[in-house]
Parts: C-alpha cells; sequence; structure tokens
C-alpha cells in the first residue's frame, strides 16, 4: 500500500489530512504568548502531523474503504504512543526533559 493512497476518511488522503492538523496546531500556538513558545509551537505541529498515524494500518484502511471492522482497526493506542516517541525524541535532541 503506497502511503498517498491511505486515507484518513472516506474522501481525504492521510498525508493531507496529517499535514493539515500540524500546520493548523503550529499556527494556533504560535498566536499566544506562552515562554518556549517557539518549542511548544513544534510539539504543536509534531502532535498534528502523528495524532492518526494508526490510520496507515491495511486494518484501518479496510475498515474505511470495505467496512471490514476488527480490533485491529482501533488507531487510537497506536497513534497516540508513536506520537509520544517522536515529542519525545525531540525534546530530547533540544534537552529538555
Amino acid at each position: 500500500m503506497y502511503s498517498y493512497k491511505l486515507k484518513s476518511h472516506k474522501e481525504k488522503l492521510l498525508i493531507e489530512h496529517l499535514k493539515k492538523v500540524g500546520e493548523m496546531s503550529r499556527k494556533i500556538v504560535s498566536s499566544t504568548n506562552f515562554e518556549d513558545n517557539a518549542v511548544i509551537a513544534e510539539v504543536a505541529y509534531l502532535i498534528g502531523v502523528t495524532h492518526d498515524f494508526g490510520k496507515a494500518t491495511t486494518h484501518f484502511q479496510d475498515l474505511l474503504n470495505r467496512g471490514v471492522r476488527t480490533k485491529l482497526a482501533n488507531h487510537g493506542l497506536v497513534s497516540s504512543l508513536f506520537a509520544y516517541q517522536v515529542v519525545k525524541e525531540y525534546l530530547s535532541k533540544k534537552k529538555i526533559h
């Protein structure tokens, strides 16, 4: 399965959805006055682009495209674990713990 064919919703490509959510998240946080705003905005972006990572599985794609529902089609847990690891790695490289 190619990433450009993966969907997040019936008529929406996963890659486009993740980019849009990531960019929107960064923009929203960037417009605030948090201390370390740039770091928080980047974390928001990373969470946005990883929040639906689990939708890339064949199980979720089968559910979306063919209505085949299995326990493995649930994308939330794997998405959150992936997002956590990506953010953790980013903060570690920035030496923020």
